[in-house]
């Protein structure tokens, strides 16, 4: 049995269905010198926690896909993660909401600052 597959489904980018919190940056014009490390960088997982596929659900064959949408702040950490799309099956949809919350992440980036916003990612359980 091979473990389930997580995929980031436009990180940074949303799906046209969800709406970004993040607030846009207009550029402005400045005579200092400001140095960024990263000017511009899309959300990320830092610390990936693959899903545990549900013995329950291996013994019964189950497989399907779930969406799980991630509500960041701007320092990367969980606001809220809620399921956006279900599997089909129950305990594959806990599962794959539970890795999602035991994830770590890093904000969006835009004009050299971290920025919240929702995200949607993919757990794909698969026999």
């Amino acid at each position: 049995m091979r473990p389930p597959s997580i995929f980031i489904a436009m990180l940074g980018t949303l799906a046209a269905t969800l709406t970004s919190t993040a607030p846009t940056f207009a550029a402005q014009a400045s005579t200092s010198l400001s140095v960024c490390g990263t000017q511009a960088a899309p959300a990320a997982i830092s610390v990936p926690v693959p899903a545990d596929y549900p013995r329950i659900a291996a013994e019964q064959n189950s497989s399907g896909t779930a969406l799980v949408r991630v509500d960041l702040a701007d320092t990367g950490a969980i606001r809220n993660a809620t399921l956006f799309e279900s599997s089909g099956n129950e305990l594959l949809d806990r599962a794959a909401l539970l890795a999602a919350r035991q994830q770590t992440y890093s904000p969006q980036i835009v004009g050299c600052q971290p920025v919240g916003g929702s995200y949607l990612i993919t757990v794909a359980f698969q026999r």
